[in-house]
């Protein structure tokens, strides 16, 4: 299959090639190279994105479409990592988001509301067209921040790291190369790696 260039990949996060500045990013050995805003290294390598739906949220951050959905069961902690964060309560206990939201949102209905787009997500099981409704909603309202980091070509060099630390992002690239001891390293909650191959020396 031949690879989708560059542009075409990059352009579903609403950046033009041209002004994204894809440069080759070498980390040298034994070095530590942060992807975060405030590592000026990084700092014409980055765009904020807002998403306004969360058909953008999963476009962007989503798993692939084969993951299924774990049925839920006690405390549903994993919520906590798709967008800002806030308390979860047992999952069967949680606001009916089927129906029309309140202006004000009880902490219930915020659980629910993390609940439904962590499966819609991060899974490929739908959720009622009402749930969609509301989902869209509250990302509009809650205003999340995905940050997309973007280079041409990356290699990390022995015994050098690349840090992922800044929850919510992802790394774009067309390949990346790991030499060997060099480690990707991701401490964020959730993060993705988007790029057309990577390999190892």
């Amino acid at each position: 299959m031949p690879e989708v260039p560059i542009g075409t990949r990059i352009k579903k996060y609403g950046i033009e090639e041209a002004k994204a500045n894809l440069a080759d990013l070498t980390i040298p050995a034994n070095t530590e190279f942060l992807l975060s805003p405030k590592n000026k290294d990084a700092a014409k390598n980055f765009h904020n994105l807002q998403p306004t739906s969360i058909a953008s949220l999963k476009e962007w951050i989503g798993a692939p479409a084969s993951v299924k959905a774990v049925q839920p069961h006690g405390v549903l902690s994993a919520v906590n990592a798709l967008l800002p964060r806030s308390g979860v309560t047992d999952f069967h206990t949680i606001a009916d988001i089927v129906k029309p939201l309140p202006a004000q949102l009880t902490k219930a209905h915020t659980a629910a509301l993390y609940a439904a787009a962590h499966q819609f997500v991060m899974t490929d099981v739908p959720l009622e067209p009402e749930v969609v409704t509301n989902l869209n909603k509250w990302i509009v309202a809650i205003k999340p921040i995905i940050i997309v980091f973007h280079w041409r070509d990356i290699t990390v060099s022995a015994g050098a790291k690349l840090v992922m630390d800044h929850s919510h992002s992802v790394l774009f690239a067309r390949n990346i190369t790991i030499q060997k001891t060099g480690k990707i390293v991701a401490k964020a909650s959730i993060v993705k790696i988007d790029c057309a191959g990577v390999k190892g020396n």
